[in-house]
């Protein structure tokens, strides 16, 4: 992420008593604490050059940026958007208000304020590449991939295109593209986890566990609190079936960040392989909790339930993921069998129907509904 970045103000004295001049005194030592990754000070340094002249839309945009560098984001979209009330027509001001939106997980506010930018400047290749990111995130994955495309038109250089444009191949099953894209992006930006985490990823969905553990140590190696590498290294456990191991490190992931709704989801599926119900019950619920959308959990919940005979929970559950995923074959698939067993053949019947239609990309599924679809057909 490529945040604006305002430089060094002109002080005609360095020593002089005006108000002005000790404003741009503590920027200046703002901007060179921000140069050097000292955010804190940063924060402290703009914070005093306000104190001094206030309504500067350049300090107020750099102390965004200092707060946005230590993970504030929420006082760091407020300082953005004082600076926008400010300076308006200044699409690098909006780009930035986005990053801030997209930061906080506020999607619609995010995607507003890019497509401003890009109004402003159709050629900002950074405001492509996040908007890009922020289409895939939403699951829009034509609309991402055209504009991740566009920014590696307009500046082949720049990497992070090409590691989110591997990220929406990953999305789609294109494991192949998408390592190529990955790679390439790791080559223009070698220090990039994104990039790492997305050619671990393709290996994982390729089954490749053991290379893809390699991949995750390696960040792991680097970062031991990266949480996220911590829940890569669990679920390549989970998939290798060694369960101890991967109990262990999900909930290192958890310690680190206690509000990782993936590894809370992740320790569900491990505890529904190990029979323990109600302990996977509780895990897929505070995953719900924490992720309000999160269709994987409610999915996985819902099957258990079906395991477990608690039939209209499951069903619950299971609309949920149709009503924010309305062609999804799994679902129409699991309300089939949800059907079968409460005895309602003609509802199973549409549901399994359905989840044909819908089932192209994934073969077993097809295969696996048209079976039973077929053991309900009238004798």
């Amino acid at each position: 992420m490529k945040l604006r970045f305002i430089s060094l103000l002109a002080c005609a004295c360095s020593l002089s008593v005006s108000c002005q001049d000790m404003a741009v005194l503590y920027y200046n030592r703002g901007v060179k604490a921000l140069e050097n990754g000292d955010t804190t000070a940063a924060v402290d340094f703009f914070r005093t050059s306000l104190e001094h002249r206030s309504g500067d839309s350049d300090v107020h945009t750099n102390l965004g940026a200092a707060l946005f560098g230590r993970g504030d984001y929420e006082e760091a979209l407020e300082q953005f958007n004082t600076a926008l009330e400010l300076d308006s027509n200044d699409p690098q001001l909006h780009y930035n208000a986005a990053e801030a939106y997209a930061a906080m997980g506020s999607h619609q506010a995010a995607r507003t304020e890019y497509e401003i930018a890009l109004r402003m400047d159709p050629e900002f290749v950074e405001a492509l590449a996040s908007y890009g990111k922020l289409l895939m995130d939403m699951q829009r994955y034509e609309d991402a991939e055209r504009n991740l495309i566009h920014a590696i038109t307009l500046k082949p250089s720049y990497a992070r295109p090409y590691i989110h444009l591997g990220w929406v191949y990953a999305h789609n099953g294109k494991y192949y593209e998408a390592a190529t894209y990955l790679y390439r992006g790791l080559k223009g930006e070698p220090e990039s986890l994104d990039a790492r985490f997305g050619i671990g990823f393709t290996l994982l969905k390729r089954e490749k566990y053991d290379e893809a553990m390699m991949e995750y140590q390696k960040i792991y190696s680097k970062h031991p609190r990266n949480a996220e590498a911590m829940y890569w290294i669990g679920v390549c456990h989970l998939e290798m079936g060694q369960f101890v191991q991967s109990e262990k490190m999900l909930n290192a992931a958890l310690e680190e960040r206690p509000q990782y709704a993936e590894a809370r989801k992740a320790l569900g599926d491990l505890y529904v392989l190990q029979g323990k119900y109600s302990e996977a019950v509780a895990q897929f619920r505070m995953a719900i909790h924490q992720r309000e959308d999160f269709t994987d959990a409610h999915m996985n919940l819902g099957k258990l339930f079906i395991t477990l005979n608690q039939l209209k929970d499951a069903e619950e559950l299971l609309q949920n993921v149709l009503y924010r995923k309305t062609d999804d074959p799994e679902a129409y698939y699991e309300l089939g069998r949800l059907c079968i067993k409460s005895g309602d053949r003609e509802r199973a019947k549409e549901y399994l129907q359905r989840s044909i239609e819908h089932s192209n990309a994934n073969a077993d599924l097809r295969t696996a509904a048209r079976r039973l679809l077929e053991s309900i057909e009238p004798e």
